[in-house]
């Protein structure tokens, strides 16, 4: 329920903002990345993702975005924390963005914001290392934090070529249930660091 609800009240947000007076801004437009994430956790690889979206122009320079991502990782066994397999995480993520400059052919900016991150553990065994049968690891959905640097170069008036860097800070509980005996939990940091590009279509 408390998941449903933060989902619903981003997109009422959204509709909001993406009012009449707001469409008559320039800037607003469409997303669409390739991405690459380095965890701060050692036991968890480096993995590729992407990204879709859109930007709603708020003012000059100031514009709001909502994008939602994909990526996925390894994850290698350690004592008291994942066994070995795949992790998915695929957040929700909603930032304000702020460029250095007018509108032109390029354009900087910086931007930061927050997201409900879903996460999602596939264990490729079920044998943790005191030997216990483990039925499921379970990391639990939750808020995150996040902010970076970015800009873009356009082709056209239309499309524009975009690249960012940026960090994304979540730390998750994770339920592991065994075949027999209470389930135990662990705490896991899921933060990230992310360079992305991609093409941005304006409207």
């Amino acid at each position: 329920m408390k998941k449903l609800a933060v989902i619903v009240s981003v997109l009422l947000g959204v509709v909001l903002i993406a009012s009449p007076g707001f469409a008559q801004l320039r800037g607003g437009g469409f997303l669409l990345a390739f991405s690459y994430y380095v965890p701060t956790a050692e036991n968890v690889s480096n993995g590729y993702g992407s990204t879709i979206g859109f930007v709603l122009p708020i003012r000059n320079r100031l514009q709001l975005a909502l994008e939602w991502k994909y990526a996925q990782h390894s994850v290698t066994k350690v004592e008291g924390g994942f066994l070995n397999g795949d992790l998915f995480v695929t957040p929700l993520l909603l930032s304000a963005r702020y460029s250095f400059v007018d509108e032109a052919n390029f354009v900087p900016y910086v931007f930061g914001g927050f997201g409900w991150f879903f996460t999602h553990f596939n264990a490729l065994e079920r044998q943790s290392i005191n030997e216990a049968t483990v039925v499921k690891q379970d990391p639990k959905d939750g808020l995150g934090v996040f902010g970076g640097l970015g800009a873009h170069f356009r082709a056209s008036n239309s499309l524009a070529f975009y690249g960012e860097a940026l960090y994304l800070y979540r730390t998750a509980t994770v339920e592991t249930v065994y075949l027999l005996g209470p389930s135990e939990t662990f705490s896991v940091d899921l933060s990230s660091l992310s360079v992305q590009v991609g093409l941005r279509y304006f409207y």
